[in-house]
């Protein structure tokens, strides 16, 4: 009896290792599951912050470029900018440094446009007193039925002139006519010197 008390001792030890054996290898095996499911999850969490930080960085890198690009473009169009300031200037320095005979074409031919004023006196700058003299607006009165009078006054550190009748003044001041036409064409100079 003790035999079989033993055998059956052993048959329940051996039946209750069995169950310990299996409930353990099924924990290990759940608990491996789970491990494997938690790397599983944090390998694609991983891809997911890689991926963002890769976006991120090529936004940034993009940024970066796009910033650099609109620097350099305006810095090239603030070189432009003082291109067409210089030209504007040195026209302006070519103006005053036209001969006593163009001078004197431009204000004969702005005498005949405002003939019709009658009596209105010719003020001229204080740069272009000597090319243009009293008795040649005498002879263009007497040839042209003119009544122009020779202003004795001038207008200080200035090139050109202006007709002068009641108030009203027609101005042919060289830097004044530069700024008219640099208002009127900027524009279109512009378009063609920016273009990029």
């Amino acid at each position: 009896m003790n035999d079989t008390l033993e055998t059956m001792a052993n048959a329940i030890a051996t039946k209750q290792k069995e169950e310990i054996d299996k409930r353990i290898d099924e924990e290990t095996q759940a608990a491996q599951e789970k491990l494997n499911r938690e790397r599983e999850q944090a390998l694609l969490q991983l891809e997911k912050v890689q991926e963002k930080r890769k976006l991120e960085l090529s936004q940034m890198k993009k940024q970066q470029i796009q910033r650099l690009q609109l620097e350099e473009r305006q810095a090239l169009l603030g070189e432009k900018q003082v291109a067409l300031e210089e030209i504007f200037s040195l026209s302006g320095e070519e103006l005053e440094k036209i001969s006593e005979e163009e001078f004197q074409e431009l204000v004969f031919h702005a005498l005949e446009n405002v003939k019709e004023l009658g009596q209105a006196e010719l003020v001229f700058g204080e740069k272009s007193i000597g090319k243009f003299s009293e008795n040649k607006l005498t002879e263009w009165n007497q040839a042209h039925q003119g009544m122009f009078v020779f202003s004795k006054e001038s207008y200080p550190k200035e090139a050109g002139f202006v007709i002068r009748k009641d108030g009203i003044e027609y101005n042919f001041l060289f830097a004044s006519l530069l700024r008219e036409v640099k208002e009127k064409e900027l524009s279109v100079i512009s378009q063609r010197l920016f273009q990029e």
